[in-house]
């Protein structure tokens, strides 16, 4: 069959089915018009919908590594700063000056005390692994504390190992910075996706 077989065939079909062919023929086409068009808002509305969650979910996201970030930042240099003051209160650097092994010891339990308080400030935002990392830190400066406000520390046996407890505080200052680095390219990497989406 060829066009114009086709096209006298579709003439024929129309002419017969008369004036109620043809308006059937164009209501067909304006409901199908209409229906395209409440499909079409449906789906932007839902398209519009979708897009502000996802804006909300990433704001909240972004605030979340902002939180994580500032926990990690404020954390790690309270943590940093209690460890030359750690090695201060070591026999290689106090020698057995009591009285300069008491500033020294002093000036450690304060580092200290900031030390927790930003973590117990942060706690929430601290991811578990630094947050382990941290507590180790913090144990290790109360083990120091104790053993240079001991009655007798210049004949302790912390005093005999002061080289291996300084090697100790430094590999916990190393593992700790370790896993600050790890979490910050986390936090970088994300926030980056979040600029690509």
């Amino acid at each position: 069959m060829s066009w114009d077989e086709a096209a006298k065939v579709g003439a024929v079909v129309i002419a017969s089915l008369g004036g109620g062919g043809f308006i059937v023929w164009a209501l067909a086409g304006q409901l199908g018009r209409l229906w395209v068009e409440r499909f079409k808002g449906d789906i932007e509305a839902k398209l519009k919908r979708l897009e502000s969650r996802l804006s909300v979910g990433n704001s909240l996201l972004a605030r979340f590594n902002e939180y994580e970030l500032e926990a990690i930042r404020e954390c790690s240099s309270r943590a940093r700063v209690c460890v030359p003051l750690l090695n201060a209160v070591r026999p290689m650097n106090s020698g057995k000056d009591r009285e300069r092994l008491v500033r020294d010891a002093n000036a450690l339990g304060d580092a200290h005390n900031e030390l927790v308080r930003a973590m117990t400030r942060h706690e929430p935002f601290l991811p578990g692994d630094l947050r382990n990392g941290l507590d180790e830190t913090a144990k290790l400066v109360r083990l120091e504390l104790l053993q240079a406000q001991s009655e007798e520390p210049f004949t302790s046996r912390w005093w005999e190992e002061a080289l291996k407890n300084q090697e100790d505080a430094k590999a916990q200052a190393e593992s700790l910075l370790t896993l600050v680095r790890e979490h910050l390219a986390r936090l970088r990497a994300s926030a980056e996706s979040l600029h690509t989406e």
